[in-house]
């Protein structure tokens, strides 16, 4: 019994130290000057149903939806202005539901389950002044209806374009 126990203790020591910690999941985009883009915990955005399938564990989609965001905020932004956003909340367009006979899952995408996204930001002139500052939530009841959008393969169209509308009504719709 007493080996048993000493068996099992060294057995949980050594299963420890060969976990390596992992290295935490970045928060933002490399810095840029004109325009950051900042997230919460990457893992938060996951939607329970999510959390077991592939979706659930990579988080590289945060970071493509930043750049995209980042790039589309630098060619809308007047010249001297700085721009800041923050992920807070990103809820993306559809649900995680069980395939049936497969037992495994899918993202499914209905007029039910619309994108949501909430963002902090900060537009500063030149001399620093805020020129506006808030927290910001998007959504888009009708992200199914956009036409142009409906024949595009990336995943985050939705996100995309509701991000997209946004930045054209906070910033304008220069090039």
């Amino acid at each position: 019994m007493v080996r048993h126990s000493i068996c099992l203790a060294v057995a949980c020591l050594l299963g420890a130290c060969a976990t390596t910690p992992r290295a935490p999941e970045p928060t933002s985009l490399p810095s840029d000057g004109r325009v950051e883009v900042s997230w919460a915990d990457p893992a938060a955005f996951i939607e329970p149903s999510c959390r077991f399938t592939v979706e659930g564990r990579d988080t590289g989609w945060v970071r493509s939806l930043a750049q995209s965001t980042r790039d589309r905020a630098e060619r809308l932004l007047p010249a001297g202005e700085r721009l800041d956003i923050r992920f807070l909340v990103i809820d993306r367009a559809g649900e995680c539901e069980p395939l049936p006979r497969s037992g495994g899952i899918i993202r499914v995408v209905r007029e039910i389950y619309p994108p949501r996204i909430t963002v902090h930001y900060r537009r500063t002139a030149a001399d620093g002044r805020v020129l506006d500052e808030a927290d910001r939530r998007l959504s888009n009841n009708g992200f199914l209806m956009d036409a142009g959008r409906l024949n595009d393969n990336d995943p985050l169209r939705h996100e995309r374009g509701m991000i997209d509308g946004w930045l054209r009504a906070l910033l304008g719709t220069r090039r």
